[in-house]
């Protein structure tokens, strides 16, 4: 039995060697968002990331995001309301919630602290903070690619 093994990882790298050739390397198309900062010597790299919000009142949670993103000292890129969406189960009793999403630059620090001042807002009711490393209109690339299979299945 240990013959048969030692037979079987002798021949393994033979293999790799005749498969090296047919491999190819994909470099990644949008590479992370990296800049550096100069008020935090400690915390010096700022990356992109996506905070999305499912609140009551549109307007009001687009307000309160871009003012607390403002206030812990990081730059909204780009906010947007992606409008009424019905959940698949109630959250605090509310069938349907507004979507909204704001893109912006922070460092660690930054994020801990918008983190746990957003577990106490009001108007939010529940929020997703994750790092983005596409670009800003890659949603909008995203949707129109899906409707496009939609009306190619349908047709």
């Amino acid at each position: 039995m240990v013959t048969k093994a030692k037979e079987i990882i002798d021949t393994l790298p033979d293999l790799e060697e005749e498969t090296a050739g047919d491999i190819e390397v994909i470099e990644p198309q949008a590479p992370e968002t990296v800049v550096e900062d100069s008020a935090n010597s400690g915390d010096s790299k700022t990356r992109m990331y996506l905070l999305s919000v499912l609140a009551k009142d549109a307007t009001s949670a687009l307000d309160e995001l871009t003012s607390l993103v403002l206030t812990a000292g990081s730059k909204v890129e780009k906010a947007e309301d992606l409008g009424l969406k019905r959940l698949a189960f109630p959250i605090n009793k509310h069938l349907e919630l507004s979507l909204v999403s704001v893109f912006f630059n922070a460092n660690a620090q930054t994020i801990k602290t918008l983190d746990s001042e957003l577990k106490h807002a009001e108007t939010i009711e529940r929020h997703l903070l994750s790092t983005w490393r596409a670009g800003l209109d890659e949603p909008k690339r995203r949707q129109a690619e899906r409707q496009k299979r939609e009306f190619e299945k349908n047709v």
